[in-house]
């Protein structure tokens, strides 16, 4: 066993006072009290808009902040910000300002005690995403943050856990194996050549399998590529999120690599809504799902919507795309360090998703979903387009050289009409 593999076993054992009192476990199917984590963050808003839309239940939320009123109008002015805002939202959600990288939350050990006491069932959604930093660096929050919420799961009456993944942990050294097809109940292999985060999220999901052996009743959902929102178009996280850092590369470099056919990409409300629905199954409880959309996305369908907006826009080896997005990235070094990072980062951002050449099985989450008619939105041409004019209209894309300039009123308008907006 490598340092690295060694490193990560070992962080996945749960500490030995971590216990689940059955004599006070109580199910609660619908819960007066919740606890989300990672609730500004893009999937976290929709969910926590989504437990506020389908419950009645008040909602704890970890966020960080001077005090109770800048953690309220911290997730107000995001919720806000995605169009998901309704004023009677306001008194159910209740902020509880912490920290995952601290101990017992960066709560008080009585205000630790007294949420654990209060709420029914916890929504562990809160990491820190960032596929440059090492694990050490992503360790404290994603890897400590995930073993204080199993020791809140556990203190007063057990309280069910659900925990958010990523299919990204069957990336990397796993495809070293003939395997071809991942099911849910399979468990991949420890990720030494992942990014640190996809490690924060392995080691993450063996301490909730060592919970769920000592009893507590805890889900596992594997999220897949999340991109854009279908019923908005919005894209609050377009600065960050890894495949929007990508498309903005190709845009700047007119360029794009062409050894992929196939990508999958999720709507953001997909996503929640199917969390939100899972999870208030207690018959589903104790089941890893795979939450993503299986039917992929032709690779060069993205880069003809593109095109067809005014970007030129040609196909090269992945090879020579890295070193001319590179090069770009060097040359704004200085004048432009935000943009530098994000075409850097966009070298690596094709990594960790589901690969066109294996198959992503999901008979759990399709059958748990068919109970309430769900079923995950096309991304065709259309949502492709909607999205992307999205970026164009926040400035994080550049304006197509074939584009009339806005500020010509007539010419600009016309323009977008010809192009079926």
């Amino acid at each position: 066993m490598n340092p690295i593999e060694s490193e990560l076993y070992s962080d996945s054992f749960l500490d030995e006072n971590i216990k689940y009192n059955f004599s006070n476990y109580h199910l609660k199917e619908d819960p007066s009290a919740i606890f989300l984590t990672g609730s500004t963050g893009f999937l976290g808003i929709h969910l926590l808009a989504e437990l506020l839309t389908c419950s009645k239940a008040s909602i704890y939320c970890l966020v960080r902040g001077a005090d109770a009123d800048a953690g309220r109008r911290r997730i107000v002015e995001k919720m806000q910000q995605s169009r998901l805002w309704k004023d009677n939202y306001y008194q159910r959600i209740i902020p509880v300002i912490g920290d995952l990288e601290q101990d017992m939350l960066g709560l008080s050990e009585e205000q630790f005690r007294g949420l654990a006491e209060q709420v029914d069932v916890i929504y562990h959604n809160g990491a820190f995403v960032n596929s440059l930093y090492p694990y050490s660096r992503l360790r404290a929050s994603n890897v400590a943050g995930t073993r204080e919420i199993l020791r809140l799961s556990g203190l007063y009456n057990t309280k069910p856990v659900h925990y958010i993944s990523t299919l990204s942990v069957f990336s990397g050294n796993n495809f070293q194996t003939n395997q071809t097809v991942f099911l849910e109940e399979d468990f991949p292999r420890c990720p030494t050549k992942n990014s640190g985060y996809v490690q924060t999220k392995w080691v993450s999901e063996q301490m909730v399998q060592n919970a769920q052996n000592r009893g507590l009743p805890a889900s596992i959902y594997r999220i897949g590529r999340i991109f854009g929102n279908s019923q908005s178009r919005l894209m609050a996280n377009y600065s960050s999120d890894s495949f929007c850092i990508f498309l903005k590369a190709c845009v700047l470099a007119k360029k794009f690599p062409s050894n992929r056919d196939k990508i999958y990409l999720t709507p953001v409300d997909f996503v929640s809504r199917s969390v939100a629905f899972i999870s208030r199954h207690p018959d589903l409880y104790g089941k890893v799902f795979h939450i993503y959309n299986s039917r992929p996305t032709l690779w060069l369908n993205i880069f003809d919507v593109i095109q067809s907006l005014g970007y030129p826009m040609e196909s090269i080896l992945r090879y020579d795309w890295n070193k001319e997005v590179i090069s770009i990235a060097s040359t704004l070094e200085q004048t432009n360090p935000v943009e530098c990072m994000q075409l850097s980062l966009a070298a690596a951002s094709l990594t960790g998703a589901p690969d066109a050449k294996i198959r992503i099985d999901d008979r759990h989450a399709s059958a748990a979903l068919s109970r309430g008619g769900i079923s995950c939105p096309l991304v065709d041409n259309d949502f492709l387009r909607r999205h992307i004019y999205y970026l164009q209209e926040n400035q994080f894309l550049p304006a197509p050289s074939r584009c009339p300039s806005s500020s010509n009123v007539v010419a600009y308008w016309r323009w977008i009409a010809s192009h079926g907006r």
